[in-house]
């Protein structure tokens, strides 16, 4: 059972520099941040709360501990209660029968929830601290402890991390070469290739997640930790939202820089959206999509309720789908497996589309293009898409990202190589110097 309170700041920024500080030192941490104050008018975000902290283990439900996804379902049976957690891309494999064979560094486990024992939900200037019974802190303790740190003194993230790519620009062609085949050959219509890019270096994870919330703040930006593993991620994507038997998936397809100027950037966004390729990319992910949430879907519920709309971020604009339904599901582990992975992340036919990636990828994707999230104790949730995201392995020091992008028969190996740079931007700019 939690204790619960509700306190006012009048600083919020601080506030949340304060928790962040305050939250590195526990072994388990979730941190989901909308960026209201950024995104206030539209439903695109994590916007049932400004932001959600959580904190150190009641229980957890993971492949580590051998957990089933039905496990997420039988906890809620038993005793319902707020969950965070993630599911990493790898989990195809338990859901298609699928394999993954690529190099992994960073070893997180398949899946992870865990209930909080502190939970603390920010709405405007109302901060709604929980603390588990026989936790260590009262909620009183627990907001005092955190007014109390002293952000001024915190350790700064060094700037001179150089990332090396996986693959050369000669070997990313090539291997488009070979997938540009598969694709003339009626194999697929879409996949999604990744690349890593990665560095061996100690890294602040904390502070990169403040960095990279100043520099490209995203609504549905998180931080992860589990033990000495990290994820920091500026995620601009929802995988999928639950309200009542409400269920929503706005993948995203299609990406443009931000123009230099007001005039550059109306060119850009008028560009964007008469995209003959941008349009089919996101269009043939919105038919995945459409496919995948009529398998949970009420008869004749399953509509898209808006077609490559057109949504500007801090460094690029992106045609983004809203597709929804009414659900007649309420099992987790079906509604996950169902429509899991995102088709953003996989390509058309999904199944044939990852069998692809996994071929010509160089690493194991890990948590990028996974999911990270909550879920309510009514099983109402909401997850965003990993990407933009930097991971990292404490243990070997390994720090990595990943960006990928759409390849269909009209796709073009050099503008793709510079897709894959744009989006790489904001994530390089805290980390290097230059």
């Amino acid at each position: 059972m939690y204790r619960s309170k509700t306190y006012s700041v009048d600083n919020i920024e601080l506030f949340k520099k304060q928790i962040t500080a305050f939250f590195a030192s526990f072994q388990t941490v979730c941190i989901l941040d909308s960026h209201s104050e950024v995104y206030p008018s539209h439903n695109y975000s994590f916007n049932e709360f400004d932001c959600l902290y959580a904190a150190e283990e009641v229980i957890s439900i993971s492949s580590s501990k051998n957990n089933d996804l039905k496990d997420l379902d039988n906890y809620f049976n038993v005793n319902p209660g707020w969950l965070l957690g993630y599911l990493t891309y790898d989990i195809k494999n338990t859901i298609e029968n699928l394999k993954s064979e690529n190099p992994d560094y960073l070893q997180w486990p398949d899946f992870y929830f865990f209930q909080p024992k502190y939970l603390v939900q920010i709405n405007k200037k109302n901060i709604e601290v929980k603390t588990w019974n026989n936790s260590g802190f009262s909620p009183d303790e627990l907001f005092k402890e955190i007014n109390s740190v002293n952000i001024t003194g915190n350790n700064k993230q060094k700037k001179d991390i150089r990332f090396n790519p996986r693959l050369s620009k000669n070997q990313y062609t090539e291997k488009l070469k070979h997938i540009h085949a598969h694709i003339a050959r009626g194999d697929i219509y879409e996949v999604n290739f990744c690349q890593e890019f990665y560095a061996y270096s100690s890294f602040n994870p904390f502070q990169s997640f403040i960095d990279l919330a100043n520099m490209s703040p995203a609504p549905f930006s998180t931080f992860f930790r589990l033990k000495s593993k990290y994820l920091v991620s500026a995620s601009p994507e929802r995988y999928l939202k639950k309200h009542n038997n409400k269920i929503i998936s706005q993948p995203i397809k299609g990406t443009a820089r931000r123009g230099n100027t007001p005039e550059e950037d109306k060119r850009l966004v008028k560009e964007l959206l008469e995209s003959p390729k941008d349009r089919a990319e996101n269009i043939m992910i919105v038919d995945l999509v459409r496919n995948d949430l009529s398998r949970i879907a009420e008869p004749n519920t399953v509509k898209v309720d808006e077609l490559c709309g057109v949504y500007s971020f801090r460094h690029v604009h992106q045609l983004i789908s809203t597709v929804s339904a009414e659900s007649k599901e309420n099992s987790l582990d079906k509604i996950f497996r169902c429509t899991f992975p995102m088709g953003s992340m996989t390509g058309a036919p999904k199944v044939r589309a990852m069998q692809i990636a996994e071929e010509y990828e160089s690493t194991k994707r890990g948590l990028y293009s996974g999911a990270v999230g909550y879920i309510t104790p009514e099983k109402d949730f909401d997850f965003n898409v990993v990407i933009r995201s930097l991971q990292y392995n404490a243990e070997n020091e390994y720090l990595s990202f990943m960006v990928g992008g759409a390849i269909t028969f009209m796709s073009d190996d050099e503008s793709e190589y510079e897709e894959c740079l744009v989006k790489a931007a904001s994530i390089e700019k805290i980390l290097c110097s230059e």
